[in-house]
Parts: C-alpha cells; sequence; structure tokens
C-alpha cells in the first residue's frame, strides 16, 4: 500500500504506472483530486475512518485483508524519506518492530 498526499499525485502515478495491480493507494488531501485512472485502486484517509469496510473492498481477497501475506516483525513497513545534511534525500527502511 502506498500512503500519500493528494500533492504528489503526479509522483505517484509515475510510481504505479510500472507497478502491480495489486499495489493500494491511501490518499491524503483534497478527495476531488484523486486521480481518475486510480481510482479503483484508491481509498481516501477520511473514508478509512467513516467506513471500515472500504479497506476490505480494496483487497483482492474481500474475506481475508491480510490473504496468504502475514507479516513478521522484521519485515519492511515503511520507507521514510529523508534529506539529511547534504539535502540530497534519502531512504530509511523501518520495520514493522522500529515503527512499533
Amino acid at each position: 500500500m502506498l500512503i500519500t498526499h493528494l500533492d504528489k499525485a503526479h509522483v505517484a502515478e509515475d510510481a504505479l504506472y510500472e507497478s502491480s495491480d495489486k499495489c493500494r493507494v491511501l490518499w491524503i488531501g483534497d478527495p476531488d483530486l484523486i486521480p481518475q485512472n486510480l481510482t479503483s485502486k484508491s481509498v481516501h484517509w477520511k473514508t478509512v475512518f467513516s467506513n471500515s469496510g472500504e479497506i476490505t473492498e480494496l483487497s483482492e481477497n474481500k474475506h481475508d485483508v491480510l490473504g496468504d501475506n502475514r507479516c513478521i516483525d522484521l519485515d519492511l513497513a515503511a520507507l521514510v524519506y529523508i534529506s539529511g545534511l547534504t539535502g540530497v534525500p534519502k531512504g530509511v527502511m523501518s520495520s514493522h518492530r522500529n515503527m512499533i
């Protein structure tokens, strides 16, 4: 799942252009700005809190959100980009254990 702000929609579209159809997008920002070509794989942040069933509908297997893809505490949970001292973005990998 990709979590991003709608201000970066063009970057998300580029990133998802060649990605698997299994990737879903959780948008933050003005829901009217969700790109038309990504609506089938998108959900807005506010929807998650107002209708918990929406996440299940984005899953391929409507009865099991996780399917067979269970994660462990050492799996990658987030890739956070920081600028560092040089101003050049660097990706910092965080596992589920790190996030907790």
